[in-house]
C-alpha cells in the first residue's frame, strides 16, 4: 500500500531530480522524467504526476517493465508555475489534491550545478547521465528535447502513454500504450490520458491502496476532458474513460459527502473572479447524457474556469494551450523542415477578436479589431519562428431556437521562412485543397456574430485572395468533433503531401 502522501512524494521527487541533474546524485542512481505535453493542460499535468507517483509507490510495476532498481521518478510539467494564471482549472485541481503550483518539477526549475538553466538538448538529459524519459499525453518527444547531435540514441524514452495519433515514435519503449484515433483495436479514442493511467493501476486503486488526493487529481482530468464522462459520439468518453471513473469515484472525495463538500469549497474559493460573479444558473451544465452525476457541480466549476479568458491578451490566448510540430519531407528536413504551431482557444473568434458588443459595433470598429488580431497572430508567428499558425476555437453558442450547441472554428495562416515565393504558392494551394477536402475536418464557410442587419459577421483584414502582406490565411467553421487530436495530424499529413509535390 502507498503510504507517502502526494505532496511529500512530489517534494522528494523534485529535490532528487534536481540533485541528479546537477551531478550530485548517487553514482549508480537513475532518473526517469515523466513529462506531459508542452501545452501543460490538466490532463498532461495529472497524468504525469499520477503515473510518476504510482510507478514510485508500486515497484513491482517498475520491475515488470524492466526499469532500473535504483530509479528516482519525477513528473515534469512543461510550463512555468507563474503561467498557471493561464490555466485556472489546473490551479483548482492541484489545490483540491492538496498541492501548490510549485509542487511539481517544472521546466523552469531545471538548472545545472552553477544555477544556469539547462538547454533541453543537453546531454544531461541523455542515457550517458542515467536519465530516462517517459511521455504522457503526447506520442513523440518534442523537437526541443532532442539531442543537439540529432541522434535518437542520445535520448532513452522508456514509456509512452497517450491518446493521440500514434506517430510511430519510440517503438521500443518498455511501456507503450497508445489509445488514440486509428490505434489497433481502438474503435473510440480514449478521451483522457488520465483514464489510461488509472487503468494501469486499477487493482491498487480499487483496493484502496492509493491516497484519495491522487484519485481526485486523475478524476479532475478525466471529467474535464470527457464533458463529465459523456459517451461518444456525442461526447468524448470511451469505455476506457467510463471504466476509469468507476475505479476512481469510490476512492475519491466524491465517495464521502463531507469530503465532497470540502472539495467544492476549495474549488469555489479559487475560481477566477469572472466565474465567481456568475450565478448558479449561469454556470455550464453537463449534457443529460453525461454519466457522472456526482461530479457535475465540480465539472461546471472547472469548465467555467477554463473558459474564463476575457482578461488574457491575444498572445496569452495563443500560448495557453499550444503545441508545435516540425514537418519534414524529402529535401525539406532538419533545418529546412517547416515549423507549425497549433493553438487551442476556448472562445469563438467573434468574442475573441471583437471584445466588444458585435451587434452594435460598426464595420469600422470591427475592421480595426480584426487588424489588431491579425497583427497579434503575425507577432506570435515571428516570436515562435513559425511557418504556419493553426488556431482551433471551441465554444458553445445558442442557435435561433435557443438550443446551446458546441462549435469549432479553424484558422490556418502561412508565411514561409524557408520556401521561395513560387514554392510557397504551390505549397499553400495543395495544403488548403487537402484540408478543405477532409471529411474529418468538414470545413465550411465561417459565420461570426449576428449583425444589426440580420446577417453574420464576416472575415475582415484579408484581401480578396485571402492575403495580408506575405501572410496567407483561411477562416472556417469545422466539425465540432474535430479537436486538435484530429486537426494536428490532418494538417501535418497535408503539409507533408504539399512538400512532396514541390
Amino acid at each position: 500500500m502507498a503510504t507517502q502522501s502526494l505532496a511529500d512524494y512530489l517534494a522528494k521527487a523534485k529535490a532528487d531530480a534536481l540533485t541528479h541533474l546537477a551531478g550530485k546524485g548517487q553514482a549508480d542512481g537513475h532518473l526517469l522524467l515523466v513529462m506531459g505535453n508542452s501545452a501543460g493542460d490538466l490532463d498532461s499535468a495529472a497524468s504525469a504526476i499520477g503515473l510518476s507517483y504510482l510507478l514510485t509507490q508500486f515497484p513491482e510495476v517498475r520491475s515488470r517493465l524492466g526499469l532500473p532498481a535504483s530509479l528516482n521518478i519525477a513528473p515534469l510539467v512543461q510550463t512555468a508555475p507563474e503561467d498557471l494564471v493561464l490555466r485556472p482549472e489546473n490551479k483548482i485541481a492541484l489545490l483540491v489534491a492538496g498541492l501548490q503550483s510549485t509542487s511539481p518539477l517544472h521546466v523552469t526549475d531545471l538548472k545545472d550545478a552553477a544555477g544556469r538553466s539547462l538547454d533541453h538538448s543537453s546531454s544531461v538529459f541523455g542515457p550517458s547521465n542515467r536519465v530516462h524519459i517517459g511521455l504522457v499525453d503526447h506520442a513523440a518527444l518534442g523537437a526541443e528535447w532532442r539531442s543537439s547531435t540529432g541522434s535518437e540514441a542520445d535520448r532513452d524514452v522508456v514509456a509512452v502513454v497517450d491518446h493521440h495519433v500514434d506517430e510511430g515514435a519510440h517503438a521500443d519503449a518498455k511501456l507503450r500504450i497508445l489509445q488514440g484515433p486509428g490505434a489497433p483495436g481502438v474503435n473510440v479514442p480514449t478521451g483522457s490520458c488520465a483514464s489510461i493511467v488509472a487503468g494501469l493501476f486499477h487493482d491498487h486503486l480499487s483496493a484502496g491502496e492509493v491516497p484519495r488526493e491522487v484519485a481526485d487529481l486523475l478524476l479532475s482530468a478525466v471529467i474535464i476532458d470527457t464533458d463529465n464522462v459523456r459517451p461518444a459520439p456525442e461526447g468524448k468518453a470511451s469505455q476506457v474513460d467510463e471504466e476509469a471513473m468507476k475505479t476512481l469515484l469510490p476512492v475519491s472525495s466524491f465517495a464521502d459527502q463531507s469530503r465532497q463538500t470540502q472539495l467544492l469549497s476549495v474549488a469555489k474559493s479559487n475560481v477566477p473572479a469572472e466565474v465567481q460573479a456568475l450565478s448558479h444558473d449561469q454556470l455550464p451544465v453537463p449534457s443529460a447524457q453525461a454519466k457522472s452525476n456526482s461530479t457535475k457541480e465540480y465539472w461546471s466549476l472547472l469548465v467555467a474556469s477554463k473558459g474564463a479568458v476575457d482578461h488574457l491578451s491575444d498572445r496569452d490566448l495563443l500560448r495557453r494551450d499550444y503545441k508545435e510540430s516540425l514537418v519534414s519531407e524529402g529535401a525539406f528536413a532538419n533545418a529546412a523542415a517547416l515549423r507549425f504551431g497549433f493553438s487551442s482557444v476556448p472562445i469563438g473568434l467573434s468574442r475573441w477578436i471583437g471584445r466588444v458588443n458585435e451587434e452594435s459595433a460598426s464595420e469600422a470598429v470591427r475592421t480595426t479589431a480584426w487588424n489588431k488580431w491579425w497583427d497579434a497572430l503575425d507577432a506570435w508567428r515571428n516570436e515562435r519562428q513559425l511557418d504556419g499558425v493553426v488556431i482551433g476555437t471551441s465554444f458553445r453558442e445558442a442557435n435561433r431556437d435557443g438550443d446551446v450547441k458546441h462549435r469549432r472554428e479553424a484558422v490556418v495562416a502561412f508565411a514561409s521562412r524557408r520556401l521561395t515565393a513560387a514554392q510557397t504558392d504551390s505549397f499553400w494551394l495543395t495544403l488548403i485543397r487537402e484540408l478543405e477536402s477532409s471529411s474529418e475536418l468538414d470545413l465550411r464557410k465561417w459565420k461570426g456574430a449576428p449583425l444589426p442587419d440580420g446577417g453574420r459577421e464576416h472575415t475582415l483584414g484579408l484581401d480578396d485572395a485571402g492575403r495580408r502582406g506575405d501572410l496567407r490565411a483561411i477562416v472556417r467553421r469545422q466539425d465540432p468533433h474535430a479537436s486538435r487530436k484530429v486537426v494536428l495530424p490532418t494538417v501535418v499529413r497535408a503539409a507533408k503531401l504539399a512538400l512532396s509535390r514541390l
